[in-house]
């Protein structure tokens, strides 16, 4: 099942997020094959301001939990994180 993960971060914590960058690459290289499409929010000067991410996990509580070890969340990065189940509808699979 698909879930969409959007995560916002924190004001002040863009240091942080550049700090742990090389490890939460790391994180998310070992999930890439339950990606879809993964990248950070950007605010309007370019500098990254959240996640969102698109990935296939069995249900929820599997999502939840690799939200949970991710190292963006142990970083205390994002102010919230909301997950939501998702439908891939566009563009149609031929």
């Amino acid at each position: 099942m698909l879930f969409v993960i959007y995560g916002i971060d924190r004001p002040g914590k863009l240091e942080t997020r550049l700090a742990v960058r090389p490890k939460n690459i790391e994180y998310l290289a070992a999930s890439e094959d339950k990606m879809l499409v993964a990248g950070p929010l950007l605010k309007d000067d370019g500098s990254m301001a959240g996640s969102l991410l698109i990935m296939d996990f069995p249900d929820r509580t599997a999502a939840e939990k690799w939200v949970e070890q991710s190292v963006l969340t142990k970083n205390d990065v994002y102010e919230r994180v909301e997950i939501w189940p998702f439908t891939k509808k566009w563009p149609r699979q031929s």
